[in-house]
């Protein structure tokens, strides 16, 4: 199987049943590292995430608050939204 998804999980664990399963796109922690590389060189202090309520969103926060942490970022805000959503407002 050949995936257009970008997690990791998709192929590791290496096991019999990910044995043959390949992805083409970077796995998330890449470009999560490279977002909040450019945030931290650019005087960035706090980010609010914003992504969907399903596991690509989950997935998504959990590499992102990694390199946050290590790139001295807080993240102050972590809002989810449904894909099928016609609006998207934060709490404040």
């Amino acid at each position: 199987m050949i995936s257009m998804a970008a997690s990791a999980r998709i192929v590791e664990p290496v096991d019999a049943k990910k044995r043959w399963v390949f992805k083409t796109p970077q796995n998330d922690i890449m470009m999560s590292l490279a977002i909040a590389t450019h945030m931290a060189n650019n005087g960035v202090k706090t980010v609010g995430f914003i992504g969907f309520a399903d596991a690509y969103g989950e997935g998504w926060y959990g590499e992102f608050s990694k390199v946050a942490a290590l790139k001295g970022l807080q993240i102050i805000a972590n809002e989810r939204y449904a894909r099928t959503d016609t609006a998207v407002t934060g709490r404040c």
